[in-house]
């Protein structure tokens, strides 16, 4: 069957619009397949209603509209249409026709491909053959529709703007059922060809980056081991007293790095990065950052004090000149690698924020092996005095600072401007540079009081800033995927209670700490993640359409649909 809507007033007056599968979602929202205009029809919601498609016949559903939906006169909820109805998006809204007959053929029918079969719950959802909306427009060829919120905003003629269709990398088998509630309309069939990467040359990539860092984890090692085992005359030896110095130094730094860890990966909850990117971005701050640092801080040293023979001047310069710049480079270029390398992974401000503080605390972690290395040489009293200065007080400087490479990192991945993109990264890293050199300045200059002046002035708020912009960026978080599964809301997917829980951290900390008692923390932790991630997937889908770019929820948008039906019976 095939249902066409002709809109008979407003901006869309003798529009016609025609659906086979799938939806029609209706409102003045940048999303919507039929956009009426948001400034001069404000009488319908952003989101007002959507016609189903199902097996025997159409339905109408209203979406919470603030004016409700009005189908020949009354006001409904959900209804069967039929030839010659006539609905009212709210009172004295926009008004349209139904027409319901047979379906046609067209130039360029709508594809139908294999669907993900879903595990069959009891409980009332979603109908399991989900298909894409066949969205066309009458007398008008056949073509992609382009989400909104990348069109042109306006009215009327140009409401719709096709763009060429064009193969693209990485989607999902399932992915037109992943766009149907976002407005993008039918892909080429060229899209759905999944390229498989070849299984040698993947073993033979981990093989290489085992061998890297096991080699690397030596040289540092080799590396810390000879400075604490330093000679009397500032040379590099070897002793058995600054190797096992070394070893417990590692216990006293790395033990606390864990637990400082956890903070990222909460606020990583929704999208979490695969365990092995963490641990790579871990690995690149503890090992290649601190090996280019360490080599390039000790030959500026050395340099400065052959020429000047002034140990003061050679560690001035040293500290407030050379580690900021190359710590934060070596740092934040590990940062801009995964930018470029594992873009499908990285893909907002957040993700910028958790990789660069990974990748920081990877580089802090080894630096207090140093640090505390030398203090246990020096005796308890000042292996304490370090700790706590260290380990207490400032244990996220080096993520404070970095965090603003990575916060321009993740404004690059998330513009489509060719200049932002180049020069955010860059302006992150000079803030980060500046942070670093003001720290390390006032720290040096000042000794211990020079210290404390820092951490009040410096470190203290700006921690206290950055916690602010990341519960900012959580809120945004929390909106978007609200507003990208009020579709799945409004037909039954996702319980209402259920999105506001997991879009809360209070509610969905006690919810899963409730399940501890009730005994199905489990299955609430994986639904929670899995309603979250579902909702993050539409997001980044709908902007790598509109880049004509690629993410890794092309292939997860399906699967995640089925998660959401598998542990949702089961959370309550």
């Amino acid at each position: 069957m095939k249902l066409t809507l002709n809109i008979q007033t407003g901006s869309l007056a003798g529009r016609n619009f025609e659906l086979t599968e799938g939806f029609l979602t209706i409102g003045r929202g940048e999303r919507c397949n039929i956009r009426f205009d948001p400034l001069t029809e404000r009488i319908a919601s952003k989101e007002h209603c959507f016609i189903e498609a199902k097996p025997d016949g159409f339905y109408l559903t209203d979406n919470r509209s603030t004016n409700g939906t009005i189908l020949n006169g009354e006001r409904i909820q959900t209804a069967r249409l039929s030839s010659g109805d006539r609905i009212q998006f709210g009172k004295n809204g926009v008004v349209a026709g139904i027409a319901i007959g047979d379906a046609v053929s067209t130039n360029q029918p709508t594809s139908v491909m294999q669907d993900f079969q879903a595990p069959v719950s009891n409980i009332p959802g979603p109908s399991q053959d989900f298909q894409p909306s066949a969205i066309t427009q009458i007398a008008q060829p056949v073509q992609p529709v382009v989400n909104q919120s990348f069109a042109p905003v306006s009215t009327g003629a140009d409401f719709y703007t096709p763009q060429p269709t064009r193969p693209f990398q990485n989607p999902s088998m399932n992915l037109r059922n992943s766009l149907q509630s976002l407005g993008m309309g039918s892909l080429p069939p060229n899209y759905l060809t999944v390229a498989e990467e070849p299984q040698g040359k993947r073993y033979w990539l981990i093989a290489l980056a085992i061998f890297v860092i096991i080699f690397l984890s030596l040289v540092v090692f080799l590396l810390i081991s000879s400075s604490l085992s330093r000679s009397a005359d500032g040379s590099f030896t070897l002793t058995l007293e600054g190797v096992l110095t070394a070893v417990m130094a590692s216990f006293v730094a790395f033990i606390p790095a864990m637990f400082y860890l956890v903070p990222l990966v909460w606020l990583d909850r929704y999208d979490p990065e695969p365990a092995w990117l963490l641990a790579l971005a871990f690995a690149w701050g503890a090992l290649v950052a601190v090996f280019v640092s360490f080599i390039i801080n000790t030959t500026v040293g050395q340099t400065v004090f052959s020429v000047t023979r002034d140990a003061d001047a050679a560690n001035a310069i040293s500290g407030i000149i050379s580690a900021p710049i190359f710590e934060e480079g070596s740092k934040g270029l590990g940062v801009i690698l995964l930018l470029v390398f594992f873009r499908k992974y990285f893909d907002d401000i957040l993700d910028g924020i958790i990789f660069a503080g990974v990748v920081a605390l990877g580089f802090a972690t080894v630096e207090n092996v140093l640090y505390y290395g030398r203090g246990i040489l020096q005796g308890t009293q000042m292996l304490f005095v370090l700790l706590i200065m260290r380990g207490v007080l400032s244990p996220f400087a080096h993520v404070t600072f970095t965090s603003m490479t990575g916060i321009g990192c993740g404004i690059s991945r998330e513009s489509h401007n060719k200049a932002v993109r180049i020069f955010m990264p860059l302006l992150g890293y000079i803030c980060a540079v500046a942070l670093h050199a003001f720290w390390n300045g006032v720290a040096f200059l000042g000794g211990c009081g020079g210290f404390i002046i820092s951490y009040f002035v410096l470190e203290l708020p700006f921690f206290l800033i950055g916690i602010g912009f990341t519960i900012y960026v959580m809120r945004r978080q929390n909106k978007i995927i609200r507003d990208m599964l009020a579709i799945d809301v409004a037909r039954g997917l996702i319980p209402t209670e259920h999105l506001q829980k997991a879009t809360s951290a209070i509610s969905s900390t006690g919810w899963l700490i409730s399940g501890l008692f009730s005994g199905n923390f489990k299955a609430r932790n994986a639904y929670l993640r899995a309603i979250g991630k579902l909702g993050l997937s539409y997001w980044h889908i709908q902007r790598a359409t509109a880049a004509q770019g690629q993410t890794a929820s092309f292939q997860q948008n399906p699967i995640l649909r089925a998660e959401v039906l598998k542990w949702r019976p089961q959370v309550d």
